[in-house]
């Protein structure tokens, strides 16, 4: 990835789609570091980079196509998730049908799942979808798309399209970056947005927050997720060297809080150990997030962690069922959990969220009723519950259609942006309770998970509360937040109330 000082190229557009999703929580944004790091290397390659994140900016699809008309890109990448997918092939063709001649390339998940059923369905639209990592692969096809306008990319990996002739092409799959080290750090200053952090959807608006992520993948193969396909299941970290020289820059660019968007920051425990020791040598003063297993819970990696700056771990519970732990090939044990509460409280980390969710394969209502149980009770700040989503790209997906719950190309009614409308299976998210329960069944779900949200700040758990302000108490990071929520009591009004919804 050496950077190019020859002439300026095309001009290249990155786009956050806007989400149009009523989640409360999902309308909290965060930097979207992928782009940016794609992005970063387009630029240093010489090319002319606009990024815009009309997620954060709430944007409609009419304002982001006049900033497209603003900006005259010849290539518009766009990051496609599997959620707001269908809203995203809407802003699609509202970019096609302000300049035909406008090179769509989708990337992400979505479009690495989907890639071929993507070109397929709406190749009318969509030029091209790269699949897996970006930064290589859209730099390589945005180089060809330069120096070769109107011919077929050749010899490009991990790309999809349709030819000239009609037909899907997929190139092999591009090698992963094994080396993180040798990716530039990406330029922040390319997203116009003022980023703030938020616990719970409480906002918090004397920060400045951003994203980082220190490694890669994940060795795991949870049922639920589609990183260990993303990624062929391998963890690739970034040194400690250089995750440090990184949070230095962010630090000094004023940033207050950082939240690591691994999927594994703590798998390894002398990688943690080494990051934490040279923060602490290199006095870097700001506050990092960051998510964890229970298996990988060592009392004194929290302890080093929070002594570097840690001040929120999220930590993946999902049931305490070990059942449904094992048909989510977890990996973890029930009696992993109150171990990882208590050595997160004793090396002080202030605040621990856990995340639960429910509905999965066979899972019985008692099942279902303990781990709300628990996930209400235990010693965790914010209990985070869900109930399970299905879509491609995770084995549970493929396990639904194996037992003939659903087909992928099931016609499908789904809300896009305020209205329902039809759509394949595939192009969406499947509630699994909704094709594996029966009506009664998913009533009785439904009820309980918003019984239980509407208990998080409840007399239910005076406990947990009474033990939270006893920590606000001793911290000056949670009396900071207490003072941030106090002061914008009607917006804190409103978030409690979103809870109860």
């Amino acid at each position: 990835m050496q950077a190019s000082r020859g002439r300026l190229f095309m001009k290249i557009a990155l786009i956050n789609a806007p989400w149009e999703s009523k989640s409360f929580f999902q309308s909290i944004p965060w930097l979207p570091i992928g782009i940016v790091y794609v992005g970063t290397v387009l630029e240093q390659n010489g090319f002319q980079v606009q990024v815009l994140d009309a997620a954060a900016k709430r944007w409609s699809h009419g304002q982001v196509v006049t900033w497209l008309k603003q900006v005259s890109p010849d290539v518009v990448g766009l990051s496609a998730l599997t959620l707001p997918f269908l809203s995203l092939v809407d802003l699609v063709r509202a970019i096609k049908a302000w300049n035909p001649r406008v090179i769509i390339v989708l990337g992400h998940y979505f479009a690495t799942m989907e890639a071929d059923r993507i070109i397929r369905k709406h190749g009318d639209f969509v030029d091209f979808c790269v699949r897996g990592e970006g930064e290589n692969t859209f730099l390589a096809l945005c180089q060809w798309l330069d120096r070769h306008p109107g011919k077929e990319p050749d010899g490009i990996h991990g790309i999809t399209y349709r030819s000239t002739t009609g037909r899907v092409i997929s190139t092999p799959d591009a090698p992963l970056i094994v080396d993180l080290d040798t990716i530039p750090f990406p330029n922040r200053s390319l997203v116009d947005h003022a980023y703030k952090w938020a616990i719970g959807g409480f906002v918090l608006p004397r920060t400045r927050f951003t994203t980082m992520i220190s490694s890669r993948g994940c060795p795991f193969k949870c049922t639920y997720c589609a990183c260990s396909r993303f990624a062929r299941q391998r963890w690739r970290p970034r040194s400690p060297e250089n995750i440090v020289a990184e949070l230095a820059i962010v630090a000094e660019q004023g940033y207050t809080d950082v939240n690591f968007v691994d999927d594994n920051f703590t798998l390894r425990k002398d990688r943690v150990l080494e990051t934490c020791r040279r923060i602490k040598q290199e006095g870097i003063d700001i506050n990092w997030h960051v998510d964890g297993r229970v298996d990988h819970a060592w009392a004194d990696m929290f302890a080093a962690m929070h002594g570097a700056g840690c001040r929120l771990i999220w930590l993946g519970f999902e049931s305490t069922s070990q059942r449904v732990l094992d048909i989510y090939d977890k990996k973890t044990r029930v009696d992993m959990f109150d171990r990882a509460i208590r050595n997160v409280r004793r090396a002080g980390i202030e605040i621990i969220v856990g995340l639960f969710m429910v509905g999965a394969p066979t899972e019985t209502l008692d099942e279902i009723r303990h781990t709300i149980e628990y996930a209400v009770r235990s010693d965790i700040d914010l209990p985070v519950l869900n109930i399970l989503d299905v879509y491609s790209g995770i084995q549970l997906w493929d396990d639904a259609i194996a037992r003939g719950w659903m087909r992928d190309d099931d016609i499908v009614d789904v809300e896009v942006g305020g209205t329902m409308r039809k759509a394949e299976r595939w192009e969406t998210l499947t509630k699994l309770v909704d094709v594996s329960k029966t009506p009664s069944e998913r009533a009785e779900i439904h009820r309980l998970v918003a019984e239980a949200r509407r208990t998080l700040f409840s007399l239910r758990r005076m406990n947990a509360l009474v033990h939270g302000a006893m920590r606000v108490l001793r911290s000056p990071y949670l009396r900071g937040i207490a003072a941030d929520v106090v002061s914008r009591l009607p917006s804190t009004i409103k978030t409690l109330a979103s809870f109860r919804d």
